[in-house]
């Protein structure tokens, strides 16, 4: 099976968020790439703001990410889940050891800064760090995303249920399988996210 690595930073860090997306997707470790800033000014369809990343070259800018690998058949799908022609554009980086990766960022039209997530899609990024363990600061930094809440009540319940089944992943994971609490998901660590040598 031909696959590609996919690298994921915003709403599609867990695992549990991006098989529902791509069944096929397999993690195959974290990433750390520095001189680039994750963002949330990207002007969403529903009228919220989404996720991007931008290379600055400082280096003192730093987005936590996770490389998947899946079959290159779901690029196509995720490319249109994405938003690819409407408001993102594919984008590939060539990472040491990983070579080629994919991965999405806005289209400098459809950025707005003044636009704020709803609070399901801040809680996607959100978890999805926690899963990672990625350091406590960055945890916090995507924690004090000022959100609105979804006005769209069924769009609200599926999210708020991805949620809750990320929530459980996660609480298996630490060898709790009937924990539902977001108060106590993976907890966040101040060690850095380990970067594929």
């Amino acid at each position: 099976m031909a696959t590609i690595r996919y690298l994921a930073y915003g709403s599609n860090l867990h695992p549990e968020r991006l098989r529902r997306r791509t069944s096929s997707a397999v993690l195959l470790t974290t990433w750390k790439l520095t001189g680039w800033r994750l963002s949330f000014d990207k002007r969403g369809f529903d009228g919220s703001a989404k996720a991007t990343i931008a290379a600055t070259d400082d280096d003192g800018d730093l987005v936590h990410a996770a490389i998947f690998e899946l079959s290159l058949d779901e690029k196509p799908a995720l490319d249109r889940i994405e938003g690819v022609n409407r408001g993102y554009h594919a984008h590939v980086l060539s990472l040491p050891d990983l070579g080629e990766v994919h991965t999405y960022k806005a289209d400098t039209e459809f950025q707005d800064g003044s636009l704020v997530p709803f609070r399901w899609y801040r809680d996607l990024v959100l978890h999805g760090a926690r899963f990672h363990g990625f350091p406590r600061a960055y945890v916090d930094d995507i924690a004090a995303v000022p959100v609105i809440e979804d006005s769209d009540d069924a769009r609200q319940r599926e999210h708020d249920d991805i949620l809750a089944a990320m929530r459980r992943a996660m609480a298996e994971a630490a060898g709790d399988p009937t924990t539902d609490n977001p108060t106590t998901d993976n907890p966040t660590t101040d060690d850095p996210a380990t970067e594929k040598e």
